[in-house]
C-alpha cells in the first residue's frame, strides 16, 4: 500500500440484532466540570447526534460508549441527543444538529430517505463521525463509502499494538479539522501510545485529501495486512461537511480510559464548525 497521508480505511464486522430506543443522556452539565479547561472546542449551541442502529453485529461497549462521550460533551457545554431509529437521522433536514456521530452502528443502517437526508446535511455543511464499525457500515451506499474513506475488511483477534501518532488529535479550535493540538488527553505526549483493541484492516487505501492522525505499527501485533501504512484515525473534507474518522473503540475499556474518550471528542470537535 503506498505510504500517503491520502489513505482511508474501513471495517466490516458480523451481524447482530438490538434496538435501543431514542433518549436524552441524562448527565446534568451544570454538575461537570469540563475536561482541561479548555475553552471554544465546540461552538455556543454545539448539538451531537449519536446513532447507534446496527443491523449487523452489535457491540457489548455501545453503552459504555454512549455514557462516555455524554459525560464529556456534557461537560463541554454540548447538547447530546442519543438514538437508533433510522427516521431521526431522515428528520435532519427539520431537526438539525452540529455533528452526526455514527457510533457503533452496523450493516444496513438507513433507508433512501435517511441516506439522502444525511448526504443533504454533510455535503450543507453538518459535521460527521464514524466510530469502529461505522466503518463496517452501508456498503451499497457509494456516497457513505465517500464519507468514511474505505470499509472495513477484517480484523485478527483483540491485542495489543504502538498506535503511532503520525499528527495529533484536531485542534480545540471549533471545526478546525486540519490544525493539530496534542496528543491523548490533549497533552503533549511521545509519538507512540501502547494500547489494546480490535485492529481493522481495510478493504483499501484512503483517498487523496485525507489526513492521517494516527495509525498501528504491524510489527507490533499479530494479522495486519496494510502494510507500512495503517490508518486508524483520520478527517477530510465532503464539500461543506467536517469528517473524522477513527476504527478504534471495540473494547469496554477504551471507552473507561480518558486519553481514548479525548481524542474522540477532540474529533467530534473538530466536526462542528
Amino acid at each position: 500500500m503506498a505510504a500517503t497521508a491520502g489513505l482511508l480505511l474501513v471495517g466490516l464486522l458480523p451481524a447482530c440484532s438490538g434496538s435501543v430506543p431514542t433518549r436524552r443522556a441524562t448527565v446534568d452539565p451544570s454538575g461537570v466540570t469540563p475536561a482541561s479547561g479548555r475553552r471554544g472546542l465546540f461552538p455556543a449551541g454545539a448539538e451531537v447526534l449519536l446513532f447507534t442502529r446496527t443491523e449487523a453485529f452489535r457491540h457489548d461497549s455501545i453503552d459504555t460508549a454512549i455514557g462516555a462521550l455524554s459525560e464529556r460533551l456534557h461537560a463541554e457545554g454540548v447538547g447530546v441527543e442519543v438514538t437508533d431509529e433510522a427516521e431521526r437521522i431522515a428528520a435532519l433536514d427539520r431537526q438539525p444538529v452540529s455533528t452526526v456521530v455514527f457510533l457503533h452502528t452496523s450493516g444496513d443502517a438507513l433507508d433512501g430517505p435517511g441516506e439522502r437526508a444525511l448526504e443533504r446535511f454533510v455535503r450543507g455543511g453538518g459535521g460527521f463521525v464514524a466510530v469502529h464499525s461505522a466503518l463496517d457500515t452501508e456498503y451499497d451506499w457509494p456516497f457513505y463509502g465517500q464519507l468514511i474513506g474505505a470499509w472495513f475488511q477484517d480484523h485478527p483477534a483483540v491485542q495489543p499494538a504502538d498506535v503511532v501518532l503520525v499528527q495529533p488529535a484536531p485542534s480545540e479550535s471549533p471545526g478546525s479539522a486540519g490544525s493539530m493540538g496534542a496528543g491523548p488527553g490533549g497533552v503533549a505526549s511521545p509519538s507512540r501510545w501502547r494500547r489494546t483493541d480490535e485492529w481493522y484492516n481495510l478493504r483499501g487505501p484512503l483517498p487523496s485529501g485525507v489526513l492521517v492522525h494516527a495509525t498501528v505499527d504491524e510489527d507490533t501485533y499479530q494479522g495486519g495486512t496494510m502494510g507500512g501504512v495503517h490508518p486508524v484515525e483520520w478527517s477530510h473534507r465532503v464539500d461543506s461537511g467536517r469528517v473524522f474518522v477513527t476504527s478504534m473503540g471495540h473494547t469496554d475499556e477504551a471507552w473507561q480510559d480518558a486519553a481514548f474518550v479525548e481524542r474522540i471528542i477532540q474529533g467530534i470537535g473538530s466536526t462542528t464548525g
